[in-house]
């Protein structure tokens, strides 16, 4: 089906899943890169590809702007003069989190008894974070979203599932949109060589039923990858690409 559209990065905090999104700049075709910093935390980025750009937004307002100057062509890389290859959006349950807040305070969450509308916030960020997916799934760069991990128990069956930490319905239905989701951590794993054990970041594509997956290339990329680039991924989902 050949590159992918959009693809997930969720994880625990401070594993390397934004400088391992950042890597991506290594990969042909994917030199003009941008960092949308909506956390505040992707100053390390810098120190290891210098090369990408970062943009840092403030608010839910500067967010939906912003992406949408971008899905339109109107951002464009200083050097290049040319619109973006890649953009990730770091992260994407903290973007969630300020347009919660800002729906939050609109008229429509206060009913006339002057009561919260809870129903309007949850149902406005559901549709919002719906057209966000699918608007950048289908823009005309590659997106990849960087969100942080949550437990999630299912009401019926009383099981647990690891899934994106996003609000309401958005944390089942968002990864279905992605065309790969990874989940990315530190692992204790044994060293081959020495036969001792050590920390080693993994990004795991396994189908199963205690953490969100979903992803459209599971002939090619299956199990964990450790020690995970953008550049390893993508020589074991698009080959060609680095064919000369």
């Amino acid at each position: 089906m050949g590159s992918p559209r959009s693809i997930l990065l969720y994880g625990p905090p401070k594993r390397g899943k934004s400088t391992c999104a950042a890597s991506i700049v290594e990969v042909p075709g994917y030199e003009r890169v941008l960092v949308v910093d909506v956390e505040g935390g992707a100053a390390a980025i810098s120190q290891w590809y210098p090369e990408v750009d970062i943009q840092e937004i403030r608010t839910a307002e500067q967010f939906d702007f912003y992406i949408e100057q971008l899905i339109d062509g109107n951002v464009l890389e200083p050097t290049s003069g040319k619109p973006y290859e890649c953009v990730i959006i770091d992260t994407l349950d903290k973007a969630q989190e300020r347009k919660l807040e800002w729906f939050d305070k609109q008229p429509e969450a206060t009913a006339k008894s002057g009561e919260k509308n809870t129903l309007y916030k949850w149902g406005a960020i559901k549709a919002w974070t719906t057209k966000l997916a699918d608007a950048l799934h289908m823009a005309p760069f590659l997106t990849i979203f960087v969100a942080h991990v949550m437990e999630h128990e299912n009401e019926k069956t009383g099981k647990v599932k690891q899934t994106v930490a996003l609000g309401g319905s958005s944390k089942e239905t968002f990864p279905a949109t992605p065309d790969l989701v990874g989940y990315f951590d530190i692992e204790r794993m044994k060293n081959e060589d020495t036969k001792t054990m050590e920390s080693v970041r993994t990004m795991d594509f396994s189908v199963t039923d205690k953490r969100v997956t979903g992803q459209r290339y599971a002939s090619k990329l299956d199990g964990k990858v450790g020690d995970p680039t953008m550049e390893k991924i993508y020589r074991k989902i698009v080959p060609e690409l680095f064919e000369d």
